[in-house]
């Protein structure tokens, strides 16, 4: 059960942190903070849920997949005998899961002044991996679990005054707590010989109470946005807009209590014997940490055929909590002997980890072309494109021989169309909106150098060459979207 347990691990985020939500912002590179929002404003600034005059439904689905470079095959004890030597098979590390996923979003005025809207991703394999490997593996921490988790948020937005939109929300997590308690009875039976041991006849394990407790928990988000243009002439088309977001997480509190009573008996002239053992643990695991997050951003639009926007990002990752189980507390007792002076310890070296606060950049545009007039149904269409550019440095300064984290500084490459024409339906009042989004992600070449070692070490590889650093992949997919 405990070893079950440590396997939880840590992921970074959510796929809206690495792409953007929706296919507008996911076409822009993630970024287009100060531009007038749809029903994905709930995740990426929630003042823009504010100022329009018609709700709005959008439906999508994107394909995700990873295409790092290979990790060459690495010593470990792939059997399990406590050593690393020449009877143990190299491990091969594997791939990284795709990250298709839908997203729902939506968007709804309140009056003249006010919206909400709320926005989810769901993952297609499931709602939420939490997994972990060991730290002295090469992996890259910062994508493997990213995709393969909900992402949800609820948005308000208001206009106090006139041009200004202020709004407030907050990223729905969660947080666990675990308690097993647990015996284990073993008897030994010594087969009637002086002293000796035969054989353990009976092993039993009971488990007399589990609880899992899954509780909410919020990350709180401000948003502001204003049309600059709209009260200063000169400045007509500017809109500057601002956003903040906590940190937060899912931590997973694990308490084992468990007891192991041994019996020996029939051993020859010697009464039987018996001992109990009691260890009490507690550990602490942080899944899905998100680094608190200040962005600030401007657009510059010509009437509604032209947009330009630049977004700055400040992420705190200086407060890293890295995907690792943390032995918090332990105590072990025994009837037969004084165990009170033994202390588990972390098997994680992870203390000397570097990480240092980002700034990143997203930028780009956007054209509508103009509106064409057809007979029919349709009454009208209009085709938009829009291409995005982003930047973003790794946090991961050092880190010692006793860890292989792998990650790069990323560029990130963003492009999109869609195609709007009149409502068809007497159930809204329209634009419908068909849209395809592509994003591609570039990272950084390198290599991760280990320190030289004339003795097989956990997760350094079997050719004694540097692991690769590097590699790409691909987000794109279709949305589908309506007012109404």
């Amino acid at each position: 059960m405990l070893a079950l347990l440590l396997t939880l691990g840590s992921a970074l985020a959510s796929p809206a942190e690495l792409y953007g939500f929706g296919a507008a912002a996911m076409g822009r590179s993630g970024g287009g903070i100060a531009l007038s929002g749809d029903a994905g404003s709930a995740l990426l600034n929630p003042a823009a849920l504010a100022g329009h005059d018609r709700s709005q439904l959008l439906l999508g689905y994107s394909v995700v997949r990873f295409d790092f470079d290979d990790v060459p095959a690495v010593y470990w004890d792939t059997n399990r005998d406590g050593l690393i030597d020449e009877h143990d098979e190299p491990l091969n590390l594997g791939g990284y899961d795709p990250g298709d996923g839908l997203m729902l979003g939506l968007r709804r005025p309140i009056g003249r002044r006010f919206g909400v809207g709320g926005a989810m991703f769901i993952p297609q394999q499931r709602l939420l991996r939490l997994q972990t490997t060991d730290p002295q593996l090469p992996n890259y921490f910062m994508y493997r679990n990213r995709t393969q988790r909900y992402a949800l948020a609820i948005g308000f937005g208001g206009m106090p005054v006139r041009s200004l939109y202020v709004g407030g929300g907050f990223r729905i997590l969660s947080k666990s707590v675990i308690d097993v308690t647990m015996t284990i009875d073993a008897v030994v039976d010594g087969g009637g010989t002086e002293g000796g041991v035969e054989d353990v006849v009976g092993l039993e394990a009971r488990v007399h109470d589990m609880s899992f407790d899954l509780k909410p928990a919020v990350v709180p988000v401000l948003g502001l946005r204003w049309d600059v243009g709209e009260v200063v002439e000169p400045l007509k088309g500017l809109a500057l807009a601002f956003t903040w977001r906590n940190e937060g997480g899912i931590p997973v509190d694990v308490n084992l209590d468990a007891q192991l009573n041994v019996r020996a008996e029939d051993l020859g002239e010697l009464d039987p014997v018996s001992m109990a053992a009691l260890a009490q643990v507690y550990v602490s695991i942080y899944d899905h940490y998100m680094p608190m997050q200040f962005i600030g951003g401007g657009a510059w639009s010509h009437q509604d055929a032209f947009h330009v926007y630049v977004d700055a990002h400040f992420t705190r990752w200086s407060a890293m909590r890295l995907n690792s189980t943390e032995l918090v507390s332990s105590e072990l007792n025994a009837t037969m002997a004084d165990l009170s002076d033994l202390e588990f310890e972390n098997g994680h070296d992870v203390g000397e980890i570097q990480w240092k606060d980002t700034w990143s950049v997203r930028t780009g545009t956007e054209v509508n072309l103009r509106r064409f007039e057809l007979p029919g149904r349709l009454g009208w269409v209009r085709p938009s494109l829009r291409g995005g550019f982003g930047y973003e440095p790794t946090p991961l300064v050092a880190q010692s021989g006793h860890t292989a984290l792998l990650d790069a500084d990323r560029m990130i490459f963003g492009l999109g169309a869609s195609l709007s024409h009149g409502a068809i339906w007497d159930v809204c009042e329209g634009p419908v909106r068909w849209d395809i989004f592509l994003q591609y992600h570039s990272l950084a070449s390198g290599t991760l150098a280990r320190p030289e070692t004339s003795e097989p070490r956990p997760g350094y590889a079997v050719d004694g060459q540097p692991v690769p650093i590097g590699g790409r992949f691909l987000a794109t997919g279709l949305q589908w979207s309506f007012d109404y």
